[in-house]
C-alpha cells in the first residue's frame, strides 16, 4: 500500500524480501516457508500494482507511467540531478534526531559483536545481529537516494529502521543503567524537539517544522483572496507553493504545483503558457513568488504575463498580486 502513496515507500517490502533470500541461503528457514512467504508478499504487491495500472490505463498509461517511475528514473534521483546542496543543508537538521540513534546502533552492536564473538548466530529477529534488522536500513537507505531532491521529509523514511535497531540494541544492553543513560540521549531531541514546536500556533508550526519561508506569505495571499474574490475567481501561484493551496482551501488551477515539475517535466512550462492564454481558463490572479523567468527560462512565460497581466495589489510579505487585464477595477492593497 506504501507504493500507492509514494514510490519510494518499497522499503519494508524490500528488506523482507532480502531477509528471506538471506534466511534461504543460510537455511534459517525451510525453503518450502520461505517460498511461500515469497509468494504471498508478490500477491499482496501484485494486486496493489494492479489497481495502480488499471487506473493508469484509464488516465493514459504514458503520463501516468512518468509520474510514478519516468520522472526519478529520466531527471530527480542520486544518478540524475540530485541536489547534493541542499542535502548538506537537510542533514544539519536531521542530525540531532538520526545522530543519537546512529551512535546507539554502533555502540550497541560494537559490544555484541565482541561478545558474540565469531561463533555468534542470531537467534531471533529480536538480536541485535539479525539479517532483518539490518536489510531494512539497507533498504530504506536506497529509498532515500531515489529521491534526489532531499527534502527535509526524505530523512524520515531512516527513522524507523533506525529505530528498530537502536530499539532492539538497548532491549540487550548491559549493565541497564548504560541502556538507561542511552535511551533518554537518543530520546532527548526528538522529545525536545516537539515541545517545542506544540507550543506554537498552526502557522508558526508550519514555518518552524518545514522551514518553509513561504508559510507567511501564503497565509496573507490566502485572506486577500478570500476577501477581494468574486464568483469564479481563481488565483495561480508561479509557479510553486503547495502549502498556499491547503491554506485557501482550493484547487489549484495548474497541476504542477513545484518549481521543480514546472522547469523539469517535459511540455509543463508550455502548458503553463498555454493555461495563462486561454480566454476561458486562465486564472484571474497571479502571485508571483518565482519570476516568470525563473519558471520558463525561455522567455515565453514573460512575455505571456506581461502580455495578459498587470499589477494589481501587493500582501505582506511583499508579495505582487497581477491580475488579468480584463479585471475591471484595482482595488488596492
Amino acid at each position: 500500500l506504501a507504493l500507492s502513496i509514494k514510490q519510494s515507500g518499497y522499503d519494508g517490502l524490500a528488506a523482507l524480501v532480502l531477509w528471506l533470500i538471506v534466511a534461504a541461503v543460510t537455511q534459517r528457514i525451510p525453503r518450502g516457508e520461505v517460498r511461500r512467504a515469497v509468494a504471498l508478499l508478490a500477491a499482496g504487491t501484485a494486486s496493489i500494482v494492479a489497481l495502480l495500472v488499471a487506473h493508469g490505463a484509464i488516465s493514459g498509461m504514458s503520463r501516468w507511467w512518468f509520474a510514478v517511475a519516468g520522472y526519478r528514473l529520466s531527471g530527480r534521483s542520486a544518478l540524475a540531478g540530485a541536489n547534493w546542496g541542499r542535502l548538506r543543508e537537510t542533514a544539519a537538521a536531521a542530525a540531532p534526531i538520526l545522530g543519537p540513534l546512529a551512535a546507539t546502533v554502533a555502540i550497541a552492536g560494537g559490544i555484541a559483536l565482541v561478545r558474540g564473538g565469531r561463533g555468534h548466530r542470531p537467534r531471533s529477529s529480536g538480536d541485535i545481529l539479525s539479517p532483518l534488522l539490518w536489510t531494512w536500513p539497507l533498504a530504506s537507505s536506497a529509498a532515500f537516494l531515489t529521491g534526489g531532491q532531499f527534502h527535509r521529509h526524505y530523512w524520515v523514511m531512516l527513522c524507523p529502521a533506525m529505530a528498530a535497531l537502536a530499539a532492539v540494541a538497548l532491549a540487550h544492553m548491559k549493565p541497564p543503567r548504560l541502556a538507561v543513560i542511552l535511551t533518554v540521549v537518543v530520546l532527548m531531541p526528538a522529545l525536545y524537539d516537539s515541545i517545542e514546536l506544540l507550543r506554537l500556533d498552526p502557522l508558526s508550526f508550519t514555518a518552524a517544522a518545514s522551514r518553509d519561508a513561504r508559510a507567511g506569505p501564503n497565509a496573507a495571499v490566502a485572506s486577500w483572496f478570500e476577501q477581494h474574490r468574486r464568483p469564479g475567481d481563481a488565483l495561480y501561484i508561479m509557479c510553486a507553493s503547495a502549502a498556499f493551496y491547503a491554506a485557501a482551501h482550493e484547487d489549484p488551477p495548474f497541476p504542477y504545483l513545484w518549481l521543480d515539475g514546472v522547469q523539469t517535466v517535459p511540455g509543463a512550462a508550455a502548458e503553463l503558457r498555454a493555461l495563462l492564454e486561454s480566454d476561458a481558463n486562465a486564472p484571474t490572479y497571479i502571485a508571483i513568488y518565482q519570476s516568470p523567468h525563473e519558471c520558463d527560462p525561455s522567455g515565453a512565460l514573460s512575455r505571456v504575463v506581461e502580455e495578459r497581466y498587470r499589477l494589481f495589489a501587493a500582501v505582506a510579505g511583499g508579495v505582487r498580486i497581477l491580475a488579468r487585464h480584463d479585471r475591471e477595477a484595482f482595488l488596492g492593497p
